[in-house]
């Protein structure tokens, strides 16, 4: 790869669209002669077909012809096929033409006559191709008019050639020798319009907005958001005075301070502008304060808007109950005078459009079973409550429910002023006796009777409005919250568990529960966790009162009997109907304001995020910064891990890329010659700012000081640039969505995602609202922003819209550069949360500029070049930026108003340039130039604005506002401002990541999971005299002084750590200190600190902590009657509540070495430990307890065998990990195998005839885990294998403990030639002795023949075993 990359930038500009003949199109048109001679060879070549197909026809009979004519469907004689050239205008045609042909109507074109004279001749080919190049360029227009019409832009036109391609692809294989029909009279077939369902899939069509609906929102001259909430209509005065009130009466609950009259007058005008007006909140925000300012607050602007929602669902309800009165009215004379249509003039909420529709279900019965029999299609649901009712009503029931005499309304009222106005008189029978009347088949017994009695008129009473009403107002006040854990969330939500704080939460009130819990309630109980109780507190009070009021203060025996069954009816009226009902009306409300909560929260600290200035290194003295933004540099090693690449990108003014460079060395400590090529890049592109991001703590502790010291520092003092450049480490949340994003995979497909990440931050650097905003795409991949820990409980349509409405406050505060995002599309998404646009206007605004030019010259060509319609202009105008740097100075000082690049309205143009006027002393007359009306304005800009402050405009304003009967005196001094510092940026100064963003950037870690006082676990790194370097799961680094350490025990001197840790070892710790600056952490590991409780979830106020003690104790008792024995809880961080085969399922996916602590089958005085001492192989360690306080405490001594231990720590360190590190060694010998042990055998069996001598190795013993085999064979005997244990300091082999490997290896060899010595020794005793004659030349040996021998016991390794 070369060292850098340049970038051309031609790909950002738009390639104006060609009108002249194109090299294809002069492809069709050739010379004569070519022509001549390409028009000869297709007549010798068709006519030599003809002569082929004939003679084949010649050779077939005339039954073979019928035949054939009847298998394709024909009853004329065959005829032939003539081919022509098709080219691409044809193959398009087919593919865009959506007009289904018959199979015989596409034959038809292709058959021709036999006769010779049907020939086309050169002159008639010429004339066809002319055609169809006439055809090709028409075709081209279309589909350009469909571009420009539905505002598709350059990319997206290129995305649908690259998907659906232009329909010239496939001609070599359709039509390879470009037939053609002969047939002279056939008639040219009609041009087709195309649309855009020819061209994309419906699903895509969609997504891209492109659906007629769509494109119905972008010609209509109202705003699209307020589109897409419905059919916008235009209120009436009564009605916008009827929502008003509404409103206000809300608004006065929370603002006594306020006057009401005030309040209304605000509120009125506001609606004004929204309904009738259709101006979206920024432009009321910024253009209309003086009618709200004092009163209502910018976000008072949105509660209206959510109001006004409300209040117009609650209006479309009660037209529709309006129409289903009407249609009941049409079945029952008597429906326009009933309660339920009296009741509707006065509804002003859902909740009471909601009470009506239920009054209507219960009085109308009869007739809206009717509607539903006559009209299935319009069919309305019937009221939930049982079948008796119905029943009932069909048996007469209901004339039995007047022997009670109870006037419902008169009940009604009494419940809810608490005084006795309802008196109801007793029947002369008994109420039994009564029913018995009426018993009916349905109903066969006067129970049966009294209960469907019971039943409707409970009904009647619960449907009442003003009842439902009170009861609402009641749960309101006075009802509480209790959380009841289910058998699965006991188990599941433990102390650290996020819903613990409500575990056991005991009664609540409700006018507590104003923040996020309502929605953590509901999210744990959809998943089975808790069941949520919500009741009045005075229940039992609350009916008492009930039933007082429906009984009569008589006493005799007949009152007492209809006083019971009066009573039973308020008890299923308000138990079974009204109180369920309340409590989901409240819940339901509840969670409806923890999601607005949280919304809000996600929307406050998205605007915190976005509202965020670009970087600039100068800052002029007023305020404003320089016009283009700053070439930046950003670099990243990403992980940081050894030999991986960095990348490192120059972005330019505009965010496109223009150079970028891999270093492969910059991880290593031989780093120069990439340290060189980034000062060199330095010095090339002279970025402003250089820009680091990461994934790890190296990041900050060595990336970050090599540019600073050694690129910047370094560079400067070598005078390779005049000054050092700033190194800033910057937040990259944006950056990390975006690396991996459809998006960047889409811009930059050839790219790393490395190199990704580094582009976006960069351009963060340059404007972190614009590349916030990119993220708002048809891909959501805003939804990966982090913002709030409950923000994936909020439904999707809240959390977009509360994303939505941050973008817009942001983006309308800093306006949009119409002329970038027009050129640029990466700068164009915040374009469409200005006022009045969306995605649709804007997509289509920036493809209208596109298609004249290029650039916008003024906010007037918005209307001028119909860009969008009056109603958008007033909404978007003063949000949009024409800017005089994309222009030359000659054409900017002439043509350009100065106006344009300011917050200042088109419509107050005419008082900015009085204002300015009278500032300047000038007459009238400047305002008539009509070449540059603003030049004078523009001329006070640039030398004497300081003269604006000499205005009196409070005196202005009020004269002006008796002349246009408007108010205009915070405008005018919002002109003033605007004029003295135009486009001011309001935004906060860029700044690098704090401690905390770098901190959770580089680590992972927040304050909720990484504090002072957390248990974790450490890996030692390195092992010093008096301290270990550790190192966190999320890469922190930290130490753990000596003092911190429980050393092993039986040492006389202090012991050195070196000689006690090693690298990789685990350790359990605690977090003493944490400096998010540097990046580090103190750690302890004391078995006394480890002991201490560790803090959990904080409760809520209103947890029960006696209801959890029961629980638990409740538990237990269950658990000790299912089981024999009570489950051992033992503080230490390697305890866990599991059998063995828990145990070895939790160590299979464990690291070597891993440890539970668990409890024993034994009894309590003992307890099992479990390691895992190979892959799928684990040890359980039988503990002994001794010196118990009593039976559910640990033992102060614990023995293993005859090894006695202090503590579980102890046998960790001085039992269990000698042995792991012994294990280790010995998988890590050249002698040591991972075989079976009849794998084993075959391996040494052939190492043995290879070798021609004695083979040996290790395996592990899979039948005694923590132990190996010492397998080996000697030529000439059979196979053995013994074992080898693994102990604490050493290994047992043959009843002795070596301490090494080689050490045992010695032993080994040197004990089998011993062994073989012995042998041979006894072979030769064994042997039969011979008489024989000594030979006397025998007796005299040459010396020089004599063999030293060499003492035994010097011998410690023998070459050969020797039976």
């Amino acid at each position: 790869m070369k060292d850098s990359h340049p970038v051309s930038e031609d790909s950002e500009e738009e390639e104006e669209e060609e009108e002249e003949m194109t090299e294809a199109d002069k492809q069709f048109i050739a010379d004569d002669d070519e022509e001549e001679e390409e028009i000869g060879y297709r007549r010798r070549k068709k006519k030599k077909r003809e002569r082929k197909v004939e003679e084949d026809f010649d050779n077939l009979s005339e039954d073979d012809l019928d035949l054939i004519n009847e298998n394709q469907g024909r009853n004329k004689k065959t005829k032939r096929l003539k081919l022509r050239a098709v080219d691409e205008d044809d193959l398009a045609k087919d593919l865009f033409d959506d007009d289904e042909k018959e199979e015989d109507e596409d034959l038809d074109d292709f058959i021709v006559r036999e006769d010779e004279d049907d020939l086309e001749t050169e002159e008639m080919l010429l004339e066809r191709q002319m055609q169809r190049r006439q055809q090709r360029l028409q075709n081209q227009g279309i589909l350009n008019d469909i571009q420009e019409r539905y505002g598709v832009d350059d990319d997206m036109w290129d995305d649908i050639t690259a998907i659906f391609g232009t329909g010239q692809e496939y001609d070599w294989a359709l039509y390879p020798d470009q037939a053609v029909p002969q047939d002279e009279e056939e008639a040219p077939k009609k041009q087709k319009e195309i649309t855009l369902k020819d061209v994309y899939e419906p699903t895509e069509i969609k997504s891209k907005m492109l659906t007629e609906e769509d494109d119905m929102i972008r010609v209509r001259d109202i705003p699209e958001r307020m589109q897409l909430k419905g059919e916008p209509s235009v209120p009436t005065d009564a009605e916008i005075a009827k929502e008003a009130l509404y409103i206000t009466r809300l608004f006065m609950k929370e603002r006594q301070s306020v006057s009401e009259k005030a309040m209304l007058t605000c509120v009125t005008c506001v609606l004004r502008f929204l309904k009738r007006d259709h101006l979206e909140v920024p432009f009321i925000k910024t253009h209309r304060k003086d009618y709200y300012d004092g009163i209502l607050f910018h976000y008072d602007l949105w509660k209206i808007v959510d109001l006004d929602e409300q209040y117009v669902q609650a209006e479309r309800k009660k037209k529709s109950l309006y129409e289903l009165l009407e249609r009941i009215n049409s079945l029952n004379p008597d429906a326009k005078n009933s309660t339920p249509y009296q009741l509707l003039e006065h509804v002003m909420t859902l909740d009471e459009a909601n009470d009506v529709q239920q009054l209507i279900q219960v009085e109308f019965s009869a007739e809206l079973d009717e509607l539903n029999q006559v009209n299935i299609k319009r069919r309305v649901k019937k009221a939930q409550w049982k079948q008796l009712y119905e029943e009932g009503l069909k048996n007469n029931i209901g004339e039995f429910c007047q022997l009670f005499n109870i006037d419902i309304s008169s009940y009604i009222h009494s419940i809810t002023t608490q005084q006795t106005t309802h008196f109801p008189e007793d029947d002369t029978e008994l109420p039994m006796d009564a029913a018995s009347h009426f018993v009916s088949q349905p109903f066969p017994s006067p129970e049966l009777v009294l209960q469907a009695a019971r039943i409707i008129i409970g009904q009647r009473i619960a449907a009442q409005p003003s009842v439902k009403n009170f009861i609402r107002r009641v749960y309101q006040t006075d009802a509480v919250v209790t959380v009841t854990p289910t058998e699965k969330g006991r188990k599941e939500i433990d102390s650290r568990h996020p819903y613990y704080a409500f575990k056991y939460l005991t009664a609540k009130h409700v006018f507590n529960c104003n923040d996020q819990l309502f929605l953590q309630l509901l999210d744990a109980e959809t998943n089975g966790l808790i069941t949520i109780d919500i009741k009045v507190e005075e229940e039992e009070r609350l009916m008492e009162d009930v039933c007082k009021f429906i009984c009569n203060d008589y006493v005799n025996e007949r009152s007492i009997e209809w006083n019971k069954e009066r009573t039973k009816i308020a008890d299923y009226c308000f138990r079974e109907i009204l109180f369920p009902y309340a409590a989901k009306w409240l819940k339901e409300k509840q969670a409806l304001l923890s999601s607005q909560y949280v919304a809000t929260a996600c929307q406050l600290a998205l605007e915190k995020k976005i509202n965020i200035a670009p970087f600039r290194n100068t800052q002029h003295q007023d305020g404003a910064f320089e016009d283009e933004a700053p070439i930046v540099m950003s670099i990243s090693w990403g992980e940081g891990q050894r030999n991986s690449p960095a990348y490192c990108a120059i972005i330019g003014e505009t965010g496109e890329l223009r150079d970028y460079i891999k270093l492969e060395l910059l991880t290593l400590k031989d780093r120069h010659g990439d340290v060189d090529r980034l000062m060199d890049m330095c010095m090339e592109h002279a970025p402003e700012v250089i820009v680091i991001g990461g994934f790890t703590p190296s990041t900050k502790t060595q990336l970050l000081k090599i540019m600073i010291e050694e690129v910047s520092e370094k560079g400067a003092s070598l005078g390779k640039y005049s000054t050092p450049i700033p190194v800033l480490l910057v937040e990259d949340e944006v950056a990390r969505l975006y690396m991996n994003s459809k998006t960047s995979e889409q811009q930059f497909p050839e790219y790393p995602p490395l190199l990704r990440y580094c582009i976006s931050l960069g351009r963060k650097t340059q404007n972190p609202t614009l590349e916030y905003c990119a993220l708002y795409n048809n891909d959501e991949d805003w939804k990966a922003i982090r913002l709030h820990p409950q923000q994936h409980l909020l439904p999707d349509d809240t959390f977009k819209a509360c994303v939505e409405r941050a973008y817009i406050n942001i983006v309308n505060t800093c306006g949009v550069d119409i002329n970038l995002a027009a050129n640029h599309a990466h700068l164009s998404h915040s374009l469409q949360f200005v006022s009045g646009l969306g995605p649709r206007k804007a997509q289509a605004m920036i493809s209208k500029i596109t298609r004249t030019g290029g650039k916008l010259e003024s906010r007037a060509d918005l209307i001028k070049k119909g860009l969008c319609g009056a109603r958008i202009f007033i909404n978007c105008a003063s949000f949009i930026r024409v800017r005089g740097f994309h222009f030359k100075a000659s054409y900017r000082e002439s043509t350009l108003d100065v106006l344009d690049d300011t917050r200042i309205h088109p419509e107050d143009y005419e008082l900015a340039r009085k204002m300015a006027a009278d500032a300047l002393d000038l007459d009238d007359a400047v305002l008539e130039d009509d070449d540059n009306p603003s030049q004078h304005v523009q001329d006070l800009m640039e030398n004497e604005v300081e003269r604006l402050n000499l205005l009196m405009l409070d005196d202005y304003a009020v004269e002006l506002e008796r002349q246009i009967h408007e108010p205009k005196k915070i405008c005018l001094h919002d002109i003033k401002d605007e004029l003295m510092h135009p486009f001011s940026e309001k935004r906060n100064r860029f700044m690098p990541a704090t401690p905390d963003e770098a901190f959770f950037m580089l680590t992972g870690e927040s304050d909720a999971t990484l504090r002072e006082g957390t248990l974790t676990s450490a890996s030692v790194l390195r092992a010093k005299d008096r301290f270990l370097v550790c190192q966190l799961p999320s890469g922190i680094e930290g130490l753990v002084f000596f003092k911190e350490l429980d050393l092993p025990y039986g040492h006389e001197e202090e012991p050195r750590l070196t000689e006690l840790y090693e690298s990789g070892t685990i350790l359990p710790v605690i977090v003493l200190k944490l400096d998010k600056e540097r990046l580090s952490v103190e750690l302890t590991a004391r078995k006394a600190s480890l002991d201490q409780p560790q803090p959990g979830v904080p409760k809520d106020e209103f947890f029960s902590v006696e209801r959890e003690r029961d629980d638990e104790a409740k538990y237990n008792r269950i658990e000790k009657k299912v089981r024999p024995k009570q489950s051992r809880i033992i503080p230490h961080p390697f305890f866990k509540d599991m059998d063995y085969k828990e145990a070895q399922e939790y160590l299979s996916t464990r690291p070597l070495g891993d440890i539970v602590v668990r409890p024993s089958t034994k009894g309590n005085n003992h307890l099992s430990i479990t390691w895992k001492c190979d892959n799928d192989m684990v040890q359980h360690l039988d503990v002994l307890e001794l010196q118990k306080e009593n039976e559910w405490t640990l033992g102060k001594k614990l023995k293993i065998d005859e090894l006695e231990f202090n503590e579980i720590d102890q046998i960790v360190a001085e039992y269990i990990e000698p042995m792991v590190r012994k294990i280790q060694m010995m998988q890590k010998h050249p002698k040591y195998q991972k075989k079976t042990l009849t794998e084993m055998f075959d391996f040494i069996d052939d190492q043995v005839v290879r070798n021609k001598r004695s083979a040996y190795g290790f395996i592990s013993n899979q039948d005694k885990p923590g132990s190996f085999y010492l397998v080996y064979k000697h030529p000439s005997a059979s196979r053995k294998f013994e074992v080898v244990s693994v102990k604490t300091n050493g290994y047992m082999f043959r009843k002795k403990l070596i301490p090494r490997i080689d050490d045992l290896l010695a032993f080994f060899k040197h004990d089998e030639a011993s062994k073989a010595q012995q042998q041979a020794r006894r072979m030769q005793q064994e042997r039969p002795k011979q008489q024989t004659v000594p030979d006397p030349r025998l007796q005299q040996r040459d010396p020089r023949l004599e063999r030293p021998q060499a003492p035994q016991e010097s011998r410690s390794f023998v070459p050969r075993y020797r039976n």
